[in-house]
């Protein structure tokens, strides 16, 4: 303890500003903390946010061994939503604070964003560990913090944020113990690893560099207490392929877990591939960062070529990583942002060796003093900083503002007037976020047809939430004749655009009949229009809505 505070006392101008980093990061992520689930990727948050739910109000051994069960069903044959995933460490957390807080949006994405800032301060542990270095450390945490996709997602419910966390955790106690050889520093490297695939086994990509650098001689001479500590290791590791074959065998619904059917691992040879990513590219990382990124590995081959150092060897590995990890992802890579979460770091990384060598190097045109030297080299830093800062603002205010308004006011409305036992219908894509408000077991169809509905209805499907894009529907007169004769329209929200209203979604209920896509303009005639504003970083929008 007396070597921590006397570590803090020497370095306090670093520490303070680690400080004032954490702090901005944390100002960035707690932004909408408590706002609806009507955000980008509401999707996956709803997922889950339902399984936490479920955990803390149905237990968390239900359906076996932290079994998780989500709220939007996969098929008629699914009743109760349980389902094989990876281990379900955000949800089991969530449930807990859930339990102890109560079932509020902001408790479950509290746990997020401290998982987040958590990544930010390995970032900062990681980097200083590998350079021995204050300001490629302060420079890797500051681009963490600011860093549009870590800032975004931070605030939505899902895996990646305690997986990242326990990656860079890993990848810290693996460079610890090359330097002090351990055992615990060993058996750590493994804990979190192990954590880290359970958690979603794309973050198993740090393997790759541990393996690409790991001193395999140690292996011939190995004592009593080291052959322990590696037994512990790979005991710890077991724990993956164990959770994998016990959550097929429990239970057959499939979840989210990678399935070798998807991938494509060519597709990144086509320019049709980085036509689709290089937006999420941007997004994530700003389009400068992305190119201080390729400057930085290029900057890390020229100096590893000429110093042989660790830490530019173990960066080198880990870009080495990113080829087989996008072989194996093309697919997702091209249609989700987050999936990008277990390479971001070496991209952010490969940024902060950049601007630490153009810093370096820049010092060196000046003619200046040591003690003036160290305060150019920062202003430097700073410089490149800001030049990043606008454009992941712009980035992350791009992602928060992506919104599909009404879902919140649709999911109450559905729990207030149906029963518990009452099912829903409806139209996928981006409108699951309504399942949180709704409280209920729904099946989904981007493209519903009548036989669909009555198999629907077979199975507890009373109710029907129908966004805009699932109009489509309509377009099929056998359906439009059913529910005509058999739905009743119960809610209905538009947005106003000049002279015309835009039909946002529409919630129907099984009943005696009269529902019209033709009379929806004429239906709010004498009934209560109500409305809800909903924040952007613009201002503020209006929905209006009828009941």
């Amino acid at each position: 303890m007396d070597k921590f505070v006397a570590n803090i006392k020497k370095n306090r101008k670093i520490y303070a500003a680690l400080f004032l980093i954490l702090l901005f990061g944390m100002y960035l992520r707690v932004y909408h903390i408590d706002y609806p689930t009507i955000g980008y990727h509401n999707w996956k948050e709803s997922h889950y946010l339902a399984e936490s739910r479920n955990f803390a109000e149905d237990g968390f051994f239900n359906h076996g061994f932290f079994v998780p069960e989500w709220d939007a069903l996969r098929s008629f044959d699914d009743p109760t939503g349980a389902h094989s995933d990876t281990f379900p460490v955000i949800s089991i957390l969530i449930a807990i604070a859930f339990k102890i807080f109560g079932p509020h949006l902001w408790v479950a994405r509290l746990v997020g964003i401290i998982f987040s800032l958590g990544t930010v301060l390995m970032m900062f542990l990681l980097s200083r560990e590998l350079f021995k270095r204050d300001d490629i450390a302060i420079i890797a945490a500051a681009l963490t913090a600011i860093n549009p996709l870590f800032v975004f997602f931070s605030h939505n419910v899902q895996l990646i944020n305690p997986g990242v966390f326990f990656m860079l955790s890993s990848a810290y106690f693996y460079v610890r113990w090359r330097d002090s050889d351990k055992n615990s520093h060993l058996i750590s490297t493994a804990v979190f690893l192990s954590l880290a695939g359970l958690t979603k086994y794309t973050f198993l990509v740090i393997a790759i560099p541990f393996a690409l650098t790991f001193p395999y001689k140690k292996l011939l001479k190995l004592n009593k207490s080291q052959i322990k500590a590696y037994s512990a290791s790979f005991a710890a590791m077991l724990t993956i392929p164990a959770w994998f074959l016990y959550s097929k065998t429990i239970v057959q619904a499939e979840g989210t877990a990678l399935a070798i059917g998807e991938m494509n691992i060519w597709a990144f040879l086509t320019p049709g591939w980085w036509k689709s990513v290089w937006p999420f590219l941007s997004d994530n990382y700003t389009v400068i960062g992305f190119w201080f990124a390729i400057a930085g590995i290029v900057m890390l081959v020229t100096f590893y070529n000429s110093n042989k150092k660790f830490a530019e060897l173990f960066l080198l590995s880990y870009s080495a990583a990113l080829i087989p990890f996008i072989m194996i992802m093309s697919n997702k890579l091209k249609g989700h942002s987050y999936h990008q979460f277990p390479i971001a770091p070496i991209i952010i990384l490969t940024m902060s060796y950049f601007i630490m060598v153009v810093s370096q190097t820049s010092i060196g045109l000046f003619k200046v003093k040591a003690e003036k030297k160290e305060i150019l080299k920062w202003i430097v830093i700073l410089v490149l900083f800001i030049v990043l800062l606008s454009p992941s603002m712009d980035a992350k205010n791009k992602q928060f503002d992506t919104q599909f308004f009404g879902l919140d006011i649709a999911g109450d409305y559905i729990r207030e007037n149906s029963e518990v036992n009452e099912k829903v219908i409806f139209s996928g894509g981006q409108s699951f976020g309504f399942l949180w408000n709704a409280d209920r077991k729904a099946y989904y169809s981007t493209d519903l047809k009548l036989d669909i509905l009555k198999e629907a209805e077979e199975n507890g499907v009373r109710w029907i939430f129908m966004y805009h894009w699932g109009f489509k529907s309509m377009q099929n007169s056998e359906l439009h004749q059913y529910l005509g004769e058999n739905y009743n329209l119960r809610q209905m929200a538009y947005l106003s655009q000049g002279k015309d209203n835009a039909v946002y979604y529409i919630v129907l209920e099984k009943g005696e009949g009269g529902f019209s896509m033709d009379s929806l303009q004429s239906w709010t005639d004498g009934k209560e229009l109500r409305y809800k504003d909903y924040d952007s970083t613009s201002g503020k929008i209006k929905l209006y809505y009828v009941n």
